[in-house]
């Protein structure tokens, strides 16, 4: 959406970097989703690259600090995603039961 937003006034580094948060997305969000051992750090590059697009497009310190927060639950969220996906791999290989753990 920030990509349509800036597109015609933002200058091209901007812009370059926004459409490369994009490609990013899809990209680590796949890997995530298929459990893949490069998926948490292509997110990790991603949520950086998109911390530094807000903090250069978002000019006011309340933006960017919003940003900020976005970003860090964004983190949370990946962490927490990829340790349910390695939880439930290792139960699906042992066969684990609710309420137990592998």
């Amino acid at each position: 959406m920030a990509l349509l937003l800036v597109s015609g006034q933002a200058p091209r580094p901007v812009v370059l970097a926004l459409a490369a948060a994009l490609l990013l997305s899809v990209v680590s969000w796949g890997g995530l989703m298929e459990g893949r051992s490069w998926g948490l750090p292509v997110e990790a590059v991603r949520l950086a690259m998109v911390l530094l697009c807000g903090l250069l497009v978002l000019r006011t310190p309340l933006a960017a600090m919003l940003c900020a927060v976005a970003v860090g639950a964004l983190a949370a969220w990946a962490l927490v995603a990829t340790r349910s996906a390695a939880r439930a791999a290792a139960c699906s290989a042992a066969v684990c039961r609710p309420g137990t753990t592998a």
